[in-house]
C-alpha cells in the first residue's frame, strides 16, 4: 500500500501433466501494477501448485484439491497488510478446508516483498561483545536490497557476556547478559548446577537458568536471583542452606520455598538471605550464632525462610560467615548473628539474635559480609570496616580487631565493596580497583603474595563494574563484558583452564 501497489491472486485449473500428475488448481499471485483490480498474466510474479489427490477406487472421489485466503492487516507478517495463502486436499470431502488439512502456507504482503539485511553489530554499543543487527523492511523499489529508507525493524542478537560474577571457596558463578549463569572449579556436590558432580577448569552452564539477573557463590553452593521474583539454589545443603525445605544437596538449582518478591540475595557461610520487595528480610540454614535473626536461640536452623524480627524499611543486605547486615533507607545498618571478633559493629562481641545497630554510621549505601568482617560503603565514597582484622582486612593501616567502624585508609570515590575471606577489595568511579588484607594466594592482584593493610592497586586492570572477593580468590566484569580472576586456584576457580595460582588478573574463558 506504501507504494500504491495492492497484492492480486488468481486461481485457474491446471490440467494433469508435469506440474499436477492428476490435475489440480494453478495458484498465481503478484502485484495489480496497472490498477485493474484484475491479476493478468503478465503480473503476476509466482505460481504455485494445488494438485489433486489420486483417484480412488471406481465409484469413489479422490481428494479434491482446496485453498483459501485470509486478509492480514498491517502489522509484523506484512507491514502494509496483504494476504494468507493456505492449500491443501480436501481430506474429509467436506468442500472446506480445514486447519488440519493445510499442507502449505504461504505470506503475500502489499507494498512489495519483505527483505531483511543481517550485518555484524558492533562491540560495545546495544551488544556489550558485539553480534548481529538484524534488520527488516519492505522492498518498494524493487532492487532485492533493503535500502535504509525500507527499513521498519531493527533487532539484536548479542553475543553473551558477563555481565556480573560472584566468588565462593573453590568455584565461581557468574550471569551472562542473556540471562543465563555459568559457573567454573570444584564440584563435590553440585556447585556448578549442571547435574554432574565433575570439576571443571572452563566455565559450564548451569541447568535450566535462562532469566536471571544476580549470582551469589560462597562456600560450596550458589543461588540465583530470577526476573520473576523467586530464587534458584544448588550444591551444598546440609543445614537447609538452599532453602527448599530439604537437607540434600543439589546438582541443579531448586526453588527456594515460598517466596516471590525477592529483590536481592546474601549468601554467608552456611545461611542464605533475601531481601523483599516490601523492605523487610527472609533468611534460612543455620542458626547457632543468631544468623537468621528469628530472636529465639532455640531454633538452631531453618530449612525454609524465616523472617526477620524487628526489621523494616531494609534497602539492601549482605551476609558473612555467621552474621547478616542490612542497610536501611535512612542510611544507617542493622546486624546480627555471630560477633566474636566485633563483626556486628556495635561495641562489643557479643553474639545477637536480633538486629542491633552499628556504631556511628550514617549514609550508608552498602554492606559486604567477610568470613569475620564486614565494610560499607557511605554516600560520601569512603569506605568503613569493623571486625577481625588479622591480616589488615579492615585497611586501616593496623591489623588490630576492631568492634566499631575504621576509616579504610588512602581510598575514596568509591563505587562498590566486596569483604572476602580474609581480603576486602573496591571498584572506584574511575573504574580501577584496590584491594587489602591476606595475600597469600595473589589475591589482591598486585602481583606480590605479601598481605597489605592498606589498599593496593590490582595489575593491568582498568574499566571494572563489579568485583567480588571469595575466600582466597577475586574476580571482576569489565565494561566489555570480559571477565577476570585472580589468586588461588587449586580447583580452578579462576576459571582460565589451569589449575595455577595467580597473583594478577587472568582471563576467565568463554563465556
Amino acid at each position: 500500500n506504501s507504494s500504491g501497489t495492492a497484492s492480486l491472486v488468481r486461481q485457474v485449473d491446471e490440467e494433469p501433466g508435469d506440474n499436477c500428475t492428476d490435475g489440480g488448481i494453478a495458484v498465481l499471485s503478484g502485484m495489480d501494477t496497472d490498477g485493474d483490480g484484475y491479476l493478468d498474466d503478465s503480473e503476476a510474479t509466482q505460481t504455485s501448485y494445488v494438485c489433486h489427490g489420486a483417484q480412488g477406487d471406481i465409484g469413489k472421489n479422490g481428494q479434491n484439491s482446496l485453498f483459501d485466503l485470509e486478509e492480514l492487516a498491517a502489522g509484523t507478517d506484512c507491514a502494509a497488510g496483504g494476504f494468507l495463502v493456505r492449500s491443501g486436499l480436501d481430506a474429509n470431502g467436506d468442500g472446506e478446508l480445514s486447519d488440519d488439512e493445510v499442507q502449505a502456507s504461504q505470506t503475500l504482503c502489499n507494498g512489495g516483498e519483505q527483505a531483511i539485511r543481517v550485518t555484524e553489530a558492533a562491540w560495545g554499543g546495544v551488544c556489550a561483545k558485539g553480534g548481529v543487527q538484524i534488520e527488516t523492511g519492505l522492498d518498494q523499489n524493487g532492487n532485492g536490497a533493503l535500502e535504509d529508507s525500507e527499513v521498519e525493524r531493527t533487532q539484536y542478537a548479542c553475543n553473551a557476556a558477563y555481565a556480573s560474577i560472584s566468588g565462593g571457596l573453590n568455584h565461581t558463578c557468574a550471569v551472562l547478559t542473556n540471562g543465563t549463569v555459568r559457573c567454573w572449579g570444584y564440584n563435590k556436590v553440585g556447585q556448578l548446577g549442571n547435574g554432574t558432580t565433575t570439576d571443571s577448569s572452563v566455565p559450564v552452564a548451569v541447568s535450566g537458568l535462562s532469566n536471571a539477573t544476580a549470582i551469589s557463590a560462597v562456600g560450596d553452593r550458589a543461588c540465583a536471583l530470577l526476573t520473576d521474583g523467586t530464587a534458584r539454589c544448588w550444591g551444598y545443603n546440609i543445614f537447609g542452606e538452599l532453602g527448599n525445605g530439604t537437607m540434600t544437596d543439589s546438582s541443579v538449582p531448586v526453588a527456594v520455598s515460598g517466596l516471590s518478591n525477592i529483590t536481592a540475595l546474601a549468601l554467608g557461610g552456611n545461611h542464605t538471605c533475601a531481601l523483599l520487595d516490601d523492605g523487610t528480610v527472609a533468611c534460612w540454614g543455620v542458626n547457632m550464632n543468631g544468623q537468621l535473626g528469628v530472636d529465639s536461640a532455640s531454633v538452631l536452623a531453618s530449612l525454609i525462610p524465616l523472617v526477620v524480627g524487628n526489621l523494616a524499611d531494609v534497602s539492601s543486605v549482605s551476609a558473612g560467615g555467621a552474621f547478616t547486615c542490612a542497610v536501611l533507607t535512612d542510611g544507617t545498618a542493622r546486624c546480627w548473628g555471630a560477633n566474636g571478633f566485633g563483626e556486628l559493629g556495635n561495641g562489643d562481641t557479643a553474639d545477637s539474635w536480633e538486629p542491633v545497630t552499628v556504631t556511628d554510621l550514617t549514609g550508608v549505601t552498602a554492606t559486604s559480609g567477610g568470613n569475620l568482617h564486614t565494610c560499607a560503603v557511605l554516600s560520601d565514597g569512603t569506605a568503613r570496616c569493623w571486625g577481625n582484622n588479622d591480616f589488615g582486612q579492615l585497611g586501616d593501616e593496623s591489623t588490630t580487631d576492631s568492634s566499631v567502624p575504621v576509616v579504610v585508609r588512602s581510598l575514596s570515590n568509591i563505587s562498590a565493596i566486596s569483604a572476602g575471606g580474609d581480603h576486602t577489595c573496591a571498584v572506584l568511579d574511575d573504574g580501577v580497583a584496590r584491594c587489602w588484607g591476606a595475600n597469600g594466594f595473589g589475591q589482591l592482584g598486585n602481583e606480590t603474595t605479601t598481605d597489605s593493610a592498606t589498599p593496593v592497586a590490582v595489575s593491568g586492570l582498568s574499566n571494572v563494574t563489579t568485583i567480588s572477593a571469595g575466600v582466597y580468590h577475586t574476580c571482576a566484569v569489565l565494561t566489555n563484558g570480559e571477565a577476570f580472576c585472580w589468586g588461588y586456584n587449586y580447583r580452578s576457580q579462576l576459571g582460565d583452564g589451569t589449575e595455577t595460582d595467580s597473583s594478577t588478573p587472568v582471563a576467565v574463558l568463554g563465556p
